[in-house]
């Protein structure tokens, strides 16, 4: 918030080919991903000239301060087509059912030697200091995720199926380190989540992001995902409701789910960009993210 998002110079430009386009855009991608950031961790951006691109296989971005940028969301804009074969598509799957994939190696990652346990029999939503056992190893300006453990007192007193526990339920949340007075801990942001010493408790540990990449953007793009027209159904979703009596709609699923997907990526954009068929999203910002702005974009007809 508060930002203004930055305005990049294209390094590389696509024009339409006909047939598959897949190769050609990659290319360019990689031949941006490859020059030298400026002082912003800005590489450049690729231009895709107005016209349709079929796309067989998704699209792949894994460096930073890479943007993809095209000629107007509208369908006489830059159009990226998702086609090819289905059938070995898994929901979730970064590699098949997204078709511009923005992906860093890692999300936030523990720093060896620095974990301490929160000393406070309880810490409440919304806090944002607490005691530890040892204030030593942290200062003012530390990256920290701050850890809130589930044990299975906590799970079974939400009457959940204990079959399905595992001992590692953890919620984390990234902060930074403010004040440090003692043992006695201050971050920057409230906490999501109550820590409380019953069900298991949490603990403060300094992380490392240089898995990440950052300062990557889309802007004025339109995605279509090809799907299977002859299915259809009338029947209400995978409820099959039977007092749904409604027209009947196409409903395969067996398709690109999402146009844009970002995972372990900071400090990013997506803007002025439109889905069109899509099973799922327009944007989806997974697991490893933070700090990605997703501004005036447009999701129409999803399959």
């Amino acid at each position: 918030g508060g930002v203004r998002l930055p305005k990049v110079k294209a390094r590389a430009v696509v024009q339409p080919g006909g047939g598959n386009d897949t190769d050609r855009i990659q290319k360019a991608i990689d031949m941006v991903s490859a020059m030298q950031p400026d002082e912003r961790g800005i590489r450049g951006a690729v231009l895709i000239k107005r016209g349709r691109y079929e796309l067989l296989k998704p699209v792949r971005v894994t460096a930073g301060g890479v943007v993809l940028r095209g000629e107007g969301n509208g369908a006489d804009g830059t159009v990226l087509v998702g086609k090819g074969d289905f059938k070995s598509m898994a929901y979730g799957d970064l590699q098949s059912t997204n078709l511009v994939v923005f992906e860093g190696a890692s999300g936030a990652r523990d720093v060896q030697g620095t974990t301490v346990r929160i000393a406070d029999e309880y810490v409440p939503l919304g806090a944002r200091s607490f005691r530890v056992a040892s204030g030593a190893l942290f200062k003012p300006g530390d990256p920290v995720i701050v850890r809130r453990f589930g044990n299975a007192e906590w799970y079974q007193s939400l009457k959940l199926d204990m079959k399905a526990f595992k001992d590692d339920i953890r919620h984390d949340a990234e902060r930074t380190v403010v004040a440090v007075e003692g043992n006695h801990v201050t971050v920057d942001i409230p906490l999501p989540v109550a820590i409380d010493s019953r069900w298991g408790g949490g603990e403060v540990v300094k992380y490392d992001d240089s898995g990440r990449i950052a300062q990557c953007g889309v802007e004025n793009l339109r995605g279509e995902s090809d799907f299977d027209r002859s299915k259809r159904t009338n029947k209400y979703g995978n409820m099959d409701r039977p007092d749904y009596t409604g027209m009947e709609y196409y409903s395969d699923e067996q398709h690109y789910w999402n146009f844009i997907a970002m995972k372990n990526v900071r400090d990013s954009w997506v803007r002025d960009i439109a889905s069109v068929y899509f099973a799922k999203s327009a944007v989806d910002v997974g697991a490893g993210s933070k700090r990605v702005t997703v501004r005036d974009c447009l999701s129409f007809e999803p399959v």
